[in-house]
């Protein structure tokens, strides 16, 4: 992969310095790394959920956090790869040619797929790659604030136009670049957001991701006033509301909009829900088509204490959502458009971090040990996981200094 210069000479000059995946030594921490960014999220009663997949016509992607998972300094996001025509994973994070310590986003749109890597020790914005050919070849650009720790902070269509929440703020505001990743422009702020008639009526304190309904700009928020969701469509060069609206037993409790995934037509929108009483949470799934019309899952309770790890598309307009329990165990669930309702599935296994789309209508569990990957396998008349794949991912530990 060639690098062209993106007009940040010094800084560029610094990210391709640090290893290939972590491999050469980074000199110094900073606030705007991975423990600030789950700081933010959490205080919107969520985790972040880094750990995620996303599937292309000609495969699936993933990235999970490998090393020394409670050591800031030896945790690197790796990036893996299956083809649709292989029960295979494949670590692929050399095509990222910097450090990432800080987690990575993932975002597609047809065979169109973009990696962003997020601000981590003397790592102050963010590299993005993008290719259309499975990986074959790699385009660059650069976000200069860096990307804020969401799984949905960067989009793209197939226009060739991206989305992203930058990270220069605690609350975050949204950049948008029409087909060159290197030149961005902000598009709306947080505090523009809330002189709208949404925003009035939701009174957001965080931007929390991205996506685009056809070719116009979605942006998805954190409310506080309960019962409020915070989604908002660019539409005729205004922003307006484009909400679905809750059930009863969830409109009682503030709304954080999650995620925001793309679909053959549409977007699904990832709700998750705080109540007032015990600060019981709950998940929500909602689809649209047009921005005005929605179709929305019933509430997914969560235990007290369980909270969801990660969540994303599977097969096609299915979406999964992992939750680990307070014993440390996990569990999964399918929601899907055709039929709005949660499904579980047999339970993970423990070391599972995200899932994937696998071979044939079936699911892959990504586990993680160390530097161990173990991948199992649910095919659809299963009751259980099985293994499939062990790849060990060569980390050189201690290569991050502080």
């Amino acid at each position: 992969m060639t690098f062209r210069s993106l007009g940040r000479p010094t800084s560029l000059a610094l990210a391709l310095g640090l290893a290939l995946g972590g491999t050469a030594a980074l000199l110094s921490t900073s606030a705007s790394g991975p423990a600030a960014g789950a700081t933010r999220a959490r205080a919107l009663g969520w985790p972040s959920a880094l750990a995620t997949s996303v599937d292309t016509p000609s495969g699936s992607w993933a990235t999970v956090a490998m090393g020394h998972l409670r050591q800031r300094l030896n945790t690197f996001w790796q990036l893996l790869y299956r083809p649709s025509a292989s029960s295979d994973w494949s670590n692929q994070v050399k095509a990222t040619a910097t450090a990432t310590n800080g987690g990575l986003v993932l975002a597609a749109a047809g065979q169109t797929f973009a990696v962003g890597v997020r601000p981590s020790l003397l790592l102050r914005f963010s590299p993005l790659i993008t290719t259309t050919n499975a990986g074959a070849t790699w385009a660059d650009g650069l976000l200069d604030e860096g990307l804020a720790a969401h799984p949905n902070a960067l989009a793209i269509d197939p226009a060739g136009s991206a989305l992203a929440v930058g990270n220069g703020s605690s609350s975050g505001n949204v950049l948008d670049s029409a087909g060159s990743l290197a030149r961005w422009r902000t598009l709306v702020s947080l505090a523009s957001l809330g002189s709208t008639r949404l925003g009035r009526a939701c009174r957001p304190h965080a931007i929390t991701a991205v996506g685009f309904l056809g070719t116009e700009p979605e942006v998805g928020l954190a409310c506080s006033t309960p019962g409020d969701v915070g989604l908002a469509l660019l539409r005729g060069g205004r922003w307006t509301p484009a909400a679905p609206v809750l059930p009863a037993s969830a409109s009682h409790g503030t709304v954080s909009v999650l995620g925001i995934e793309p679909e053959a037509v549409g977007t699904a929108v990832v709700l998750g829900v705080v109540g007032p009483q015990d600060h019981e949470r709950r998940l929500l799934v909602s689809w649209t088509h047009n921005g005005s019309s929605w179709r929305t899952s019933p509430p997914l309770r969560l235990a007290t204490n369980a909270e969801p790890v990660s969540y994303g598309l599977a097969g096609g307009s299915d979406l999964f959502v992992l939750v680990r329990m307070r014993d440390g165990s996990k569990r999964a669930y399918l929601d899907g458009a055709a039929s709005a309702s949660w499904r579980p599935l047999p339970p993970p296994p423990a070391d599972t971090v995200t899932l994937a789309e696998g071979p044939r209508g079936s699911l892959d569990a990504l586990g993680v040990a160390g530097t161990m990957l173990r991948i199992a396998i649910l095919t659809p008349s299963a009751a259980t996981w099985d293994e499939t794949q062990t790849l060990h991912v060569p980390i050189e530990l201690g290569s991050s200094s502080p």
